[in-house]
């Protein structure tokens, strides 16, 4: 869990400083995003240790009902294409909660500071 703090004040997405932490991962600040800038220094680090199998951003969302997905954008020539989407396959097919055809790998301009528009360039190499 990435934001404890703000939990505590009644915020899902909002640390102390106030910021969207899920907003924060191209240049979070260590002052105002420790959560989010430690989670990146352990991923860099993590790169050089081991393969990555799988890096699931788990949050609510304030709009959008039911059980989804939000992942990465690829293009459909690029290795990972289908295996982004494979397990909220899997998870559509297994739990009528979880609709697959309301998950999203399209990343617009304001979600470029996201997880998962970030973290895949991270961890690219533990992937291969």
């Amino acid at each position: 869990m990435l934001n404890p703090d703000g939990v505590i004040l009644g915020n899902f997405r909002s640390g102390l400083a106030g910021d969207d932490l899920n907003r924060q991962y191209l240049k979070p600040e260590t002052e105002f995003h420790p959560s989010v800038a430690t989670l990146l220094n352990k991923i860099g680090n993590l790169k050089s240790e081991r393969k990555v199998a799988i890096f699931m951003d788990l949050h609510g969302h304030s709009t959008r009902p039911n059980v989804f997905s939000y992942g990465p954008e690829l293009q459909k020539s690029d290795p990972l294409f289908d295996l982004v989407r494979l397990l909220p396959m899997i998870f559509g097919l297994e739990s009528q909660a979880f609709k697959f055809t309301k998950s999203n790998w399209n990343i617009n301009k304001g979600k470029k500071a996201t997880a998962r528009a970030v973290i895949l360039d991270k961890l690219s190499k533990c992937f291969q």
